[in-house]
């Protein structure tokens, strides 16, 4: 049975939607049968707060899992349970790039114009998919990445918020895949995600052991 360390890095402060998104969480898990608990860092460089909070997960044993969210992202709960229920190591639900594609979203609106109206998308999918989110396209060198369940494999992603499940059942061994792998994934053309299950979006890193 999992059990969840809920990781927050702070700078002393969490926005509003992020606190909605929090209690939302906490009232969904015991549903599912799932204790948790919360740990917070309070610290001006992110990075070094998610690394702190990650090695003290790593060090804790009492958890199967660890969710790390930033203080300024918000999501629906079902996010997180679909990272779980997909099983894998590390899952990602991206946050998309900080632009509108005007011209994207238009082409998609008058896509959608062309069918009938009862199988017409809805305007958030729409927008959704006009984004571009910071995932490596190819999984490895001249191989583009595996699609399961809407999902898509990837050896990295790029810069900013994005959110990540990974299965922590043997660190040692994700430093030893890592040490031995030479593959540099280039973040020059991001891709775009279909967003079914990530609409909402969610900043994590989930870690199962």
């Amino acid at each position: 049975m999992p059990s969840l360390l809920i990781l927050m890095p702070t700078g002393g402060q969490i926005e509003t939607p992020t606190v909605h998104s929090l209690i939302g969480l906490t009232q969904a898990l015991p549903r599912r049968s799932i204790p948790f608990a919360l740990k917070t860092y309070e610290w001006s460089d992110l990075v070094i707060s998610r690394n702190y909070l990650m090695s003290f997960f790593l060090a804790e044993k009492t958890f199967t899992h660890a969710l790390l969210l930033d203080s300024d992202m918000s999501f629906h709960p079902q996010v997180f349970f679909d990272l779980l229920d997909f099983d894998a190591d590390f899952t990602v639900a991206p946050y998309p790039q900080r632009q509108m594609r005007w011209s994207t979203f238009r082409a998609l609106i008058e896509r959608e114009a062309q069918k009938p109206e009862a199988d017409r998308a809805p305007t958030d999918r729409l927008l959704a998919e006009s984004y571009r989110y910071n995932v490596a396209e190819r999984f490895d060198a001249g191989a583009p990445g595996r699609m399961r369940s809407g999902a898509i494999s990837a050896r990295s992603r790029g810069p900013g918020p994005v959110s990540c499940f990974c299965a922590a059942r043997c660190p040692n061994a994700w430093w030893k895949q890592a040490r031995r792998s030479r593959y540099r994934p280039s973040m020059a053309r991001a891709i775009r995600v279909p967003i079914s299950t990530i609409s909402s979006a969610i900043c994590a890193a989930v870690a199962a052991r």
